[in-house]
């Protein structure tokens, strides 16, 4: 990834020889989300696009970690460049959406982690409506709250994967529903005793989501430049390889769901409902 990350550098130093235009990478300052990191899905695959592209660049980490609700606003207030979230209607009428999930839709395959005491209480759940009878917890500001509730599932926020983690295992809500790419991944990062956390060994709730790049409307620049650079890393598979290598993902490709519950997301706009089937893992 580390590669990656400096070719737009080593494409500024092959634009030095005699009789070439000298450009300056473009700067592209990403958010620290949640304290991933470079080791995000998101900071990889805006990597990866912003190589695809061809243009010299370097991406800035915003050294403090921050949640959704602070991303969004880094990105309002010119502090950030691009940004990546679960979309909504809401989100891309603020913002300038790249319509390709990076995720691939598996945002939308939620893997439920769980209390491990309550492991025979969710071997016994078969039903929407039987999953209905505990809460969920939800990071603040995440839109995958809104669409487990209006599905009938009741939520519980907490401002930060860290305190989510610790609700679930003071007991203050019942399962932490988590993207299959980032379920397992999390928990190791974020619960303080991993031996009484675990991921639901058949579960998971399905819904039509994913999880799209935003710049500001008014930087159609480097829109564009993600946009086309995203594309070609889907039509060369590299993009479908850097997921399929992802820890997360492949830890739960290993122990996929047999049960999966399915909902409804009612917050699709028309734009992110007429992406190609082909852009979404089934």
């Amino acid at each position: 990834m580390r590669r990656r990350e400096h070719l737009g550098l080593l494409l500024l130093l092959a634009t030095s020889a005699p009789g070439a235009a000298r450009a300056e990478p473009r700067l592209v300052r990403y958010p620290n989300t949640n304290g991933m990191g470079r080791a995000g899905l998101g900071y990889r695959m805006l990597d990866l696009a912003l190589a695809c592209a061809g243009e010299p660049y370097r991406i800035e980490l915003l050294p403090a970690s921050a949640n959704p609700q602070r991303v969004r606003a880094l990105l309002e207030e010119g502090l950030a460049d691009v940004v990546d979230f679960g979309s909504t209607p809401e989100f891309e009428r603020r913002y300038a959406a790249v319509y390709l999930p990076i995720d691939r839709g598996l945002n939308g395959w939620r893997l439920l982690v769980i209390r491990r005491a309550d492991r025979e209480a969710f071997a016994r759940i078969s039903t929407v409506a039987e999953l209905s009878r505990f809460v969920a917890g939800q990071g603040l500001g995440w839109p995958d709250a809104d669409i487990l509730q209006s599905a009938g599932l009741p939520v519980r926020s907490f401002p930060h994967l860290e305190s989510l983690f610790r609700g679930l295992e003071a007991g203050r809500f019942d399962y932490l529903p988590l993207g299959m790419d980032e379920a397992h991944d999390l928990m190791r990062r974020y619960a303080a005793d991993r031996a009484a956390l675990e991921v639901a060994p058949r579960l998971a709730i399905v819904y039509p989501f994913g999880r799209l790049f935003f710049t500001r409307k008014d930087d159609t620049a480097l829109h564009a430049l993600i946009d086309a650079g995203l594309r070609k890393a889907f039509t060369s598979g590299q993009a479908q390889k850097l997921l399929a290598e992802d820890p997360g993902f492949a830890e739960a490709q290993r122990h996929p769901p047999t049960l999966k519950l399915q909902i409804d997301n009612p917050q699709r706009s028309a734009e992110f409902r007429a992406i190609p089937d082909a852009w979404f893992i089934r």
